[in-house]
């Protein structure tokens, strides 16, 4: 344990609802599958920080937030 901690907002990767504005041009599927290669890059550059993680998730309700398993290990809330 470390004095410091990162605590990671994040919208939960729902098709349709994350990167709108990117969604319109490249769709829904293709959205999600780079929402999460941009999630897997964040960790990645994070996993190697001294510091505790913390993962806030948006998400529709906290059942999602709790269940939704990222890989990362790290404990994870709902906002």
């Amino acid at each position: 344990m470390t004095d410091d901690i990162l605590i990671i907002l994040l919208k939960y990767p729902e098709k349709g609802k994350i990167k709108t504005r990117l969604s319109a041009a490249l769709g829904d599927d293709l959205t999600l599958d780079l929402y999460s290669c941009f999630l897997k890059d964040l960790f990645s550059m994070t996993d190697t920080l001294d510091a505790d993680k913390l993962l806030a998730i948006d998400a529709p309700d906290k059942n999602d937030a709790d269940s939704l398993d990222l890989g990362t290990g790290y404990p994870a809330i709902h906002q």
